[in-house]
């Protein structure tokens, strides 16, 4: 036991001198040999000899390169403890408003060697030198997070800890650099749980990738999951929007990176610089968080809450305009929708009581398999099941109330149609602006339907109208956003509804 404790003590004692020797005599080199040394380091979780090496290797870069740093411990920690550091690295700008570049410093406990982090730290060194060469247009705040990671991967606690102790005097906003492994794509971390990233920052940051030429993604469903709160995993990125800082990530978005090469590196690292560039006038002080991302084959366009809104109303003017033309085709809706109104409330039970049905032989299949997870293994699956089921029970119940004294006249359905999505829009317009899009596409189908006399232009129309609110579904499963998921296919709720 002494002599176990005093080998520790020894190679505890040799690490500064490991790291001076390793560091202090040679000058900054190029990020490829940056993230040699740290992909070398592995694995080197918080409180890890390995991980004293990194920081020790991270100051004496920052020493080398005459940069003003500290490092800060977590023993004024409230919300958890680590043994592990922050590191944070100012480069003074033309402006005091700041722009925060983040990395964490230690990688997942389960992570393999290519999951590393390594080349986040690195492009931060070199960013860092960059910058001390090319004065950026407004101050950059360069922090290596420590303690990211622990067995609550939920938690983030050098985000929180940063946060916490950190009381910026002017506007700042935050870029977080999660890339676990060299990547070949890039995914856009635009929000959190109830919260998304400001328009103007996306916007700039979409540019500056699109410019590099590297390849990137953003889901554009998942925008509206983050707003509606149903995220299963927490963000970083959510955690500065909350405590008001404008915030966006990048992240690596494949399972399996690429080899690391030098071209693609600074590819990256010229991504970051355009964004830094693009900041010259200044941080934006208004944020607009309604926008919507319609997807392009090249790139998501994103539309501003204000040209939306314009939209809205413009539609909205063309519908009472041609109802107002139509008037004969109008009062017939009227009218049919007058005398059958007592069929609208029995199909809207008897189709919230076919989707909880559905949701109950779900509920007995996995208690029959003995696995009540393996929904959230193949929730695509059990989602084009919980729609057989519900269809086929449709099927049913139609033939069985085929006789009953329902309405038989198709103008009444067509109207009963252009009724509820209208409803749809005006409840969500109340809810959040940015969900009425998914709805205008049935609403186009709809009324073209209504409008046509041609049957196969009227089956043409009734296909086509649920395929924008399918292809959603789809993308959500295909994430998949289990949460979201859990609620569609088991939750007796207003999803429904």
């Amino acid at each position: 036991m002494k002599s176990a404790l005093f080998i520790s003590l020894i190679v505890l004692s040799a690490v500064p001198c490991l790291a001076q020797s390793l560091f202090s005599d040679d000058p900054p080199t190029d990020i490829s040999t940056d993230y040699a040394f740290v992909q070398s380091l592995f694995p080197h979780p918080a409180g890890s000899d390995n991980e004293r090496v990194l920081i020790l290797f991270i100051e004496e870069r920052l020493k080398d390169l005459n940069v003003s740093f500290q490092t800060r411990d977590f023993s004024q920690a409230q919300t958890g403890h680590s043994f592990s550091r922050i590191i944070e690295a100012v480069i003074p700008g033309q402006t005091d408003e700041i722009l925060m570049i983040a990395v964490p410093l230690n990688h997942r406990l389960d992570a393999t060697k290519e999951e590393d982090g390594a080349f986040g730290i690195a492009l931060l060194l070199s960013l860092i030198a960059h910058f001390l060469d090319d004065p950026p247009p407004l101050t950059l705040q360069f922090v290596f997070l420590g303690g990211e990671y622990s067995p609550d991967e939920n938690q983030f606690l050098g985000t929180s800890y940063y946060l916490a102790s950190s009381y910026p005097v002017e506007r700042q906003a935050v870029l977080y650099l999660l890339l676990e492994r060299f990547p070949a794509r890039l995914r856009i971390m635009s929000g959190g749980r109830g919260i998304v990233s400001p328009l103007w920052l996306l916007n700039a940051l979409m540019d500056s990738l699109q410019a590099s030429g590297l390849p990137w993604f953003i889901q554009e469903n998942r925008q509206q999951i983050f707003r509606t709160g149903l995220v299963t995993a927490a963000t970083p990125v959510a955690a500065y929007l909350k405590e008001g800082y404008p915030a966006i990530g990048i992240a690596s978005a494949d399972p399996t990176g690429e080899s690391f090469t030098g071209d693609r590196a600074v590819a990256f690292q010229n991504a970051i610089i355009r964004l830094v560039e693009s900041t010259k006038d200044g941080l934006p002080a208004t944020w607009d968080t309604h926008y919507i991302l319609l997807p392009l084959p090249n790139r998501p366009v994103a539309v501003p809450e204000t040209v939306y809104v314009v939209v809205l109303i413009a539609l909205g003017v063309m519908l009472i305009t041609f109802a107002a033309l139509r008037m004969k085709m109008t009062r017939k809706y009227l009218t049919t929708v007058r005398k059958n109104f007592w069929n609208i409330p029995f199909f809207f039970a008897a189709s919230f009581l076919l989707f909880a049905a559905a949701s109950y032989v779900l509920d007995g299949l996995l208690a029959i398999s003995n696995i009540p997870s393996l929904w959230t293994t193949l929730p695509l699956v059990f989602f084009a099941l919980k729609v057989s089921l519900f269809l086929c029970l449709s099927a049913l119940l139609y033939r069985l109330g085929y006789r009953l004294p329902f309405s038989k006249n198709g103008s009444f359905y067509t109207a009963a149609a252009l009724f509820f999505i209208l409803l749809c829009i005006v409840v969500f317009a109340f809810l959040n602006l940015s969900f009425i899009y998914y709805f205008l596409w049935s609403l186009l189908c709809i009324f073209l339907f209504s409008l046509f006399r041609l049957k196969r232009l009227k089956v043409l129309f009734f296909l086509l109208s649920p395929v924008a609110i399918i292809a959603i579904l789809l993308n959500l499963f295909l994430i998949p956003e289990l949460k979201f998921c859990d609620i569609v296919l088991f939750n007796l709720s207003l999803i429904h509804i």
